[in-house]
């Protein structure tokens, strides 16, 4: 496949995700036709295109979040894994993927910016006033909602919500969950 991801590649991502080889070397194929990477800027405009409509903050922080080797292009094998893992990915390894995407400065561990952030974003774009900002009551519910996911999260109470905690919280706590539903 030249610069696409070899059949042992493919077998893995079909043996661990359940996706059908085929289904993956169709998403490889049409993945190649643009370039065999995709920048930020092309992943917005797949995004904007494709059938989920999600806010540009949280399409920056998905599109960094699978650009595991940081080099600001998301190629195939990163691009099957995203594919992969949201169509049939465990909890387990979906929840590992949020994490990640809140994650922003990748320390392993969530600070409230980073949650608010994140909410922040999800909010003005559904609110259809992303050049406005957040409205004073808009940002009340996402400080409330950045505390309360604190709360319940930050079991050692040490203002950080690591992975373990992150994942314990999201299967635990239905708040949490709502919260996530909520994006």
């Amino acid at each position: 496949m030249g610069n696409g991801p070899s059949k042992a590649e493919l077998e893995e991502l079909h043996r661990q995700f359940g996706i059908s080889i085929e289904d993956l070397k169709t998403h490889a194929k049409a993945f190649r036709e643009v370039n065999g990477a995709m920048t930020l800027a092309d992943f917005r405009r797949f995004s904007m295109e494709s059938s989920t409509q999600l806010p540009p903050g949280v399409i920056e922080k998905i599109f960094f979040a699978f650009d595991r080797n940081r080099d600001g292009r998301i190629d195939v094998r990163e691009y099957l894994m995203m594919i992969s893992l949201t169509r049939g990915g465990t909890l387990d390894e979906k929840l590992q993927a949020s994490f990640d995407i809140f994650d922003s400065n990748r320390d392993g561990k969530l600070e409230k910016y980073e949650v608010r952030s994140l909410l922040e974003a999800a909010n003005v774009t559904y609110a259809g006033s992303i050049s406005l900002g957040l409205t004073p009551q808009m940002e009340a519910h996402v400080n409330d909602l950045v505390e309360q996911t604190f709360e319940l999260s930050d079991t050692n109470h040490d203002g950080f919500i690591d992975r373990e905690e992150f994942v314990h919280a999201f299967k635990t706590h239905p708040k949490v969950l709502e919260f996530f539903k909520q994006l």
